[in-house]
This record gives C-alpha cells, sequence and structure tokens, in this order.
C-alpha cells in the first residue's frame, strides 16, 4: 500500500462519505499499525492499545469502530476468547504498473516467495512491481525483478532515501508547511488533524491559530486545537471575524476590570504656603517704656558699685 496515496483518497472520500473526529482517528491509528507490520491484508491489535493510543474510552472506541466499518473503510473480526480481533483496511486507491499492458491492484495477497505461485496470481508478468520483507527485515525486490532471479536486497541508505522523500511529499499544504517550519515535524497523525480542519473551517484560520499559539509561548497542537474550536462554536469563518473576536474580548476585559490611573497628588508642606506671609516681631507687653535709669541703679547696687 502507498501510504500517501491512500491518506489523500481517505480525504477525498470524506467529502461524499464523510466521519466522526473519533473515528478519523481510529482509522490513522489503524494505518499506523497496518504500516508496523509491514502492510499486511490483516492484522490484529487489542481494543486496549488502541484506546490508549489515541485517547478514547471503550464505548467512544467501539462507535467510531462501527462508523467505519459501516461506511466502507475497514473491516472487523471478533474472535472469541481473550483473542484480538482483525482489521483489515480498504484499500481506497488502486496501483497500476506503468512498465507493461497488465494491471495490478494492491488488493492482490501476498505474493509468496515461489516462482510457480507467483506466476499464477500473475500470468505472464515478467516483472513484479511489489516490494516484501524477508525474516531479516530486509526489504527486497524492485519493480524491475525477474521472477527468476533473487530480489535485490535494498540497503538503509535506500530506504532512508525512500523515507525522506515521501516525508517531503507530505508537506504539500501552507498549514503543514508552517507546522513543520514553526512547531514540530509533521507525523502523518498530525497531517491528518489539520487536513481535518482546513476542511472543518479553512486554511487560513488554521495558519492564524497556529500563530497566535507560537505569539502565547503555546506551540502545541492541543492548544491550537482549543482556539479552532472555540472558533468553530463561533461559527467563526474569517480572519475578519477574528479580529472582530478578538476586539470584542478587550472591551469586555476592560470593562470587567477597569484600569484604576487616577492622577498622583503631591504632598505640600505648610511652610510653602506661609512663605510669602510677614512675619511680626513680639510687641513688648502692655506696650510699657523701659525705664533704663532704673535698670541700670539696680544693675550697679547688685555690684556694689557706687
Amino acid at each position: 500500500m502507498n501510504y500517501i496515496k491512500q491518506l489523500n483518497a481517505f480525504y477525498n472520500q470524506l467529502d461524499f462519505n464523510p466521519l466522526s473526529n473519533n473515528a478519523i482517528l481510529l482509522w490513522h491509528s489503524l494505518m499506523q499499525i497496518n504500516n508496523k507490520t509491514g502492510w499486511k491484508q490483516e492484522f490484529t491489535v487489542a481494543a486496549k492499545v488502541i484506546t490508549a493510543k489515541i485517547q478514547l474510552n471503550e464505548s467512544a472506541f467501539k462507535r467510531a469502530r462501527t462508523e467505519l466499518q459501516e461506511k466502507g473503510y475497514i473491516r472487523c473480526q471478533s474472535r472469541s476468547g481473550n483473542l484480538a480481533p482483525v482489521y483489515e483496511i480498504i484499500r481506497l486507491t488502486i496501483e497500476h504498473d506503468c512498465t507493461s499492458t497488465l494491471t495490478i491492484s494492491d488488493d492482490l495477497s501476498p505474493i509468496t516467495e515461489t516462482n510457480n505461485h507467483m506466476q499464477q496470481q500473475i500470468p505472464n508478468a515478467t516483472s513484479s512491481p511489489f516490494v516484501s520483507v524477508n525474516a531479516e527485515g530486509n526489504v527486497t525486490g524492485t519493480s524491475n525483478d525477474k521472477l527468476n532471479n533473487k530480489p535485490t536486497v535494498l540497503t538503509k541508505q535506500d530506504i532512508k532515501e525512500i523515507k525522506t522523500k515521501q516525508s517531503h511529499e507530505t508537506i504539500n499544504t501552507q498549514a503543514e508547511s508552517f507546522y513543520e517550519q514553526n512547531i514540530g515535524k509533521v507525523t502523518p497523525f498530525i497531517q491528518g488533524l489539520l487536513s481535518n480542519w482546513t476542511s472543518t473551517l479553512n486554511e487560513p484560520l488554521v495558519i492564524e491559530a497556529m500563530k497566535q499559539s507560537v505569539e502565547r509561548n503555546h506551540a502545541n497542537w492541543k492548544y491550537i486545537e482549543s482556539i479552532l474550536k472555540a472558533w468553530q462554536n463561533k461559527n467563526i469563518n474569517t480572519l475578519e471575524q477574528v479580529e472582530s473576536d478578538q476586539h470584542a474580548f478587550k472591551q469586555q476585559r476592560q470593562a470587567q476590570f477597569p484600569s484604576k490611573n487616577y492622577p498622583k497628588q503631591e504632598v505640600i508642606p505648610d511652610w510653602f504656603h506661609n512663605r510669602n506671609k510677614k512675619v511680626d516681631a513680639p510687641e513688648h507687653k502692655n506696650n510699657e517704656p523701659i525705664d533704663i535709669e532704673k535698670r541700670l541703679r539696680e544693675y550697679t547696687n547688685s555690684k556694689g558699685i557706687g
């Protein structure tokens, strides 16, 4: 299965076969698990593993799984006892071999190691477009390998280049590019969430929510999604409405908590107010004249002068 093509086909499918957010999360989780198994047609995984991975309770998980089954995105077969269910992700794309006139679907069952069995699955085929994983974990096979020859083993460098190429192919929207440059790596899970919110609201609003999270030093998806959910609840669909909402919020805050900018009054001492007043000399008691001669006699008598 081509991960990128399957992902793009999934979101194209959502346009006419929509899913709830929980169902979308579950589908992405199953895709990641299927990828780890080497894209086996059927795989098993315990419900507790999935619910812990996508943070859903058991009832929400079962509703999401039923929704995916009913709308044709997965097949699920329960098993008795404590055995985990068997899952199969429905292929939403069909791969074609461009080097021959033979059309080959990804839905073919895994090719065995024997040439005879392979020729039964693809009559008169001269090359195999499939890549398989051997017991040692090496990726083998190319589109030009002959069926009667030993498949070529891809080196770790080849695998790294393929993954790097696929990683670059996933960054194909402005929202994903902004996330990659300012917040973190765009994993398939994050890519799915960005695409879902872009479809729910629009790309400019998703980018604006990420900008606000960076400016407020909360550059994480949980904070970004809280902003988007708030806008969705307020039916905000444009950047102009975002600006108006922020302006209204500021006015409401100012009304609730008015600023107390009263003019500061300096303390002025009393002497400053009385600085221009004339200070009168103390008047003599009863305005009586002073007898100088009497005072002089009293002084000489006290000194024994005479």
